[in-house]
């Protein structure tokens, strides 16, 4: 079995133009519209609606805190793990890191040492509001990608959320239950960065009259 542990978070790196923070609310309204009837099984629990949106919120303020140009990098390691060895399987850990202003870097940074049997290690990228990972949902013209949304991946980095919002609902799609789509390693990587987090607060936290 494979386990996947988040090692290292490379940090945000800054876009030619600088990042600024979208109003929770604007966030708020269109996962609200976006999100609809779509139901996701999610650590063993069954989220729609509010729960959902909670928990989507959730993960907003934990990676990008609402900055709409937010780039991060983290190093993504895959574990072969036997039967019979000590512990649960583990979930993503590692913390979202904020602008530090530092120069950008040219291309994913390597890992700072050689993979040891029986480990994988990716560097990927996330993007944007919902911070979306590279090698699933866009395309970054030097990383191999799924690019299930069929993007460039600077079109994350949007004051507009339409079009990160879609994406973000398409991959929720794929996780529906009876949904046909064969799971991928991407998918699957993903889909525990976004539900690794327990929510610590209900949908109506963000106090949003309507637009």
């Amino acid at each position: 079995m494979k386990i996947l542990v988040v090692l290292l978070l490379a940090g945000l790196c800054c876009s030619v133009t600088e990042g600024w923070r979208v109003a929770s609310c604007d966030v708020f309204w269109h996962l609200k519209t976006f999100l609809g009837n779509i139901t996701v099984t999610a650590n063993h629990k069954v989220l729609n609606g509010d729960d959902l949106l909670a928990q989507l919120l959730c993960y907003v303020v934990n990676s990008s805190n609402f900055d709409d140009r937010a780039v991060n990098q983290m190093i993504i390691e895959t574990e072969d793990h036997h039967s019979g060895e000590h512990g649960p399987p583990k979930r993503p850990h590692g913390r979202w890191r904020r602008h530090n202003k530092r120069p950008c870097q040219t291309g994913p940074k390597p890992p700072s040492h050689h993979p040891q049997p029986h480990e994988d290690k990716e560097v990927w990228t996330f993007y944007g509001i919902y911070q979306l990972g590279n090698r699933l949902v866009c395309n970054d013209s030097v990383t191999p990608s799924l690019n299930i949304c069929g993007l460039e991946c600077s079109q994350l980095l949007n004051s507009d959320l339409r079009i990160a919002t879609q994406c973000l609902t398409k991959i929720l799609t794929y996780i529906q239950p009876g949904s046909e789509q064969q799971p991928t390693e991407e998918l699957k990587t993903m889909v525990k960065l976004l539900f690794k987090d327990q929510c610590s607060f209900e949908a109506n936290y963000f106090y949003c009259p309507l637009p």
